[in-house]
């Protein structure tokens, strides 16, 4: 199994929040490699390939991680993980493939009835722990996503 991880920018100065971000980022990328086991690989797509980023690669070298510049490096993945709505809604809506959104932490964002919300509720699953992530990528070849994606598709966007 082939994921994509696409973590918000990690811009901190400080190096304290940096290093919580590290952990951060270690831990959501070894959640992903303990469900797939080591026929899985990790394409990290980050936002900019500097200092953190070679710092959370050099953490990672136990793992089967790739890195990518662009969703077309990742056509053979079965789904994008990431806290970051924005690179959720190009890969389902282009790959028709879910997206997980991890929210740790975070038990309810107010979309509310909006379309965008309706959409995102459409594309990406919501998790708020690390355990919420492993069940959800064990289920990901019983996921509905895929048909929720196409019935959206073929209807009226706007």
């Amino acid at each position: 199994m082939k994921v994509v991880y696409a973590p918000s920018a990690r811009i901190l100065k400080d190096s304290v929040m940096n290093n919580i971000m590290l952990g951060y980022d270690i831990s959501i990328c070894e959640t992903i490699a303990q469900s797939y086991g080591v026929e899985g690989l990790i394409y990290y797509m980050p936002s900019m390939l500097d200092e953190f980023s070679m710092a959370l690669l050099d953490s990672l070298k136990h793992l089967n991680i790739k890195t990518i510049k662009t969703l077309q490096e990742c056509e053979d993945s079965v789904c994008l993980v990431s806290d970051l709505q924005n690179i959720v809604l190009p890969y389902s809506l282009f790959y028709k493939r879910p997206s997980i959104l991890v929210l740790n932490g975070i038990l309810d964002i107010g979309l509310g009835c909006d379309k965008f919300g309706a959409i995102i509720d459409i594309c990406a699953y919501r998790v708020h722990s690390l355990k919420d992530l492993i069940m959800v990528l064990k289920n990901l070849k019983n996921s509905n996503k895929k048909d929720l994606i196409d019935k959206f598709l073929q209807g009226k966007i706007i």
